[in-house]
């Protein structure tokens, strides 16, 4: 498929997914749910806030995208653009594990009047470590973009002006011909509802909590390499045997269901050199095989289900419809999505460069705090950065999740004992 030709533009077109996502956020009890970013833990002292300005103003010419604004339905570069607007500071109680302020971070709404990102430093948990919580409205950015940024920003990652497409997908509808067949199954959309998860959820309290959890880098590495699978893969292959215990007691209660069912959002954008503006993705439905009780059947099944060729069928497709669709016509997916009837969670895998320091300070971990769908009490968001991988679950507070953590680490391991499948 040809690429889409830019044009030279100051001015660029809101999409029609990037519409999706800002209506997305106005059905949720609180518009910052579906924010998200992540959380970048820096051995030392914080800098003073000038010299964190100086940081930033780098960075943004690195990344020309963090100067865009939102205005009559495009984003053009903002004429009053002011770093200091978008850097905050918390100072947090000895002791106190940094991705507990994040539900804090969030609860301030971005203003329409200023590019919809925002940058909190947190410190006073340690002394010899502060934490950069780095923070975007989905319609602006989506997980590919955001981590493109943030390797502008504190890396050496250089990233174009952005540009209007040829092709914007506000206009007309693709015509038949070029519109697939099964349109709502390559649309991630569900005809059946699936079962209601988390069970035993009483209704939801509006708070939220986000849990991190460390996964043994090792075990990942080497469970990948002996079933000839990605660490995605493997990394939802431990999902879904920590959620069949944390969430179902071990034992998933059959029938028709193999296990909930889940949406993968997948990156549509070809080549390294975007503007890391705006959305570009598709979404991928697919089922955690919590009923399978062998761990390597699990993650065979999976392996299956994210297939290289599935993957690159489903983006091709995806391209397709996007190319011309306007938002009225993704609006039902969206709602469709957005119902835990029929999808149980979103789960999220963002990759990061290792290589990000901040005043010559490298960063020591990186922790995704994903977006909250609306409808939603729970979602997922996986992690690697490095040497790293690290699962985490922001969750309303009516979830029980104090078992989560020990699932995960049970699931791996026992994926690991375990013999491997074969290759799908």
């Amino acid at each position: 498929m040809q690429a889409r030709r830019t044009v030279r533009s100051d001015s660029v077109p809101m999409s029609a997914l990037d519409r999706g996502f800002s209506w997305a956020a106005a059905q949720t009890p609180s518009a910052t749910d579906t924010d998200f970013g992540a959380l970048l833990r820096v051995r030392g002292t914080a800098p003073d806030r000038d010299t964190l300005r100086r940081i930033l103003a780098a960075g943004v010419q690195r990344a020309p995208v963090l100067a865009y604004r939102l205005q009559a339905g495009r984003w053009k570069p903002s004429s009053d653009f002011d770093i200091g607007r978008h850097l905050r500071h918390h100072s947090l109680v000895p002791g106190t594990e940094p991705a507990e302020a994040v539900p804090w971070v969030k609860r301030r709404t971005l203003p329409d009047s200023a590019p919809l990102w925002d940058l909190t430093v947190l410190d006073g948990y340690r002394d010899d470590e502060y934490a950069l919580c780095y923070r975007v409205h989905h319609a602006f950015q989506d997980g590919v973009a955001m981590a493109a940024t943030l390797e502008a920003l504190f890396g050496t990652r250089q990233l174009p002006p952005p540009t209007a497409p040829a092709s914007t997908g506000t206009g007309r509808p693709a015509s038949p011909r070029r519109t697939p067949r099964n349109l709502g199954v390559d649309l991630a959309v569900p005809v059946r509802r699936g079962p209601v998860w988390p069970p035993g959820v009483v209704p939801p309290t509006g708070r939220r909590c986000l849990h991190v959890v460390d996964l043994d880098h090792a075990a990942v590495r080497a469970v990948a390499q002996g079933a000839g699978a990605t660490r995605n893969q493997v990394c939802l292959a431990v999902l879904a045997g920590a959620v069949r215990d944390w969430a179902y007691d071990g034992t998933f209660p059959g029938g028709r269901h193999l296990g909930p069912k889940v949406t993968l959002p997948l990156h549509l954008r070809s080549g390294d050199a975007h503007a890391a503006l705006g959305n570009t993705l598709g979404m991928l439905p697919i089922t955690l095989p919590c009923a399978l009780d062998r761990p390597a059947d699990r993650l065979h099944h999976l392996m299956q289900q994210t297939s290289p060729q599935r993957l690159e069928r489903h983006r091709a497709r995806f391209r397709t419809v996007l190319r011309a669709a306007p938002f009225w016509l993704l609006r039902p997916l969206f709602a469709r999505l957005a119902d835990p009837r029929y999808i149980a969670a979103m789960a999220t895998t963002i990759r990061l460069s290792p290589r990000l320091a901040v005043a010559g300070a490298p960063v020591r971990q990186a922790v995704f705090h994903p977006p909250l769908a609306p409808g939603h009490t729970v979602v997922f968001g996986m992690l690697q950065h490095g040497e790293r991988v690290s699962v985490s679950a922001l969750h309303d507070t009516a979830v029980p999740a104090a078992g989560l953590a020990a699932c995960l680490h049970q699931a791996l391991a026992a994926l690991h004992a375990s013999p491997s499948p074969d290759s799908p």
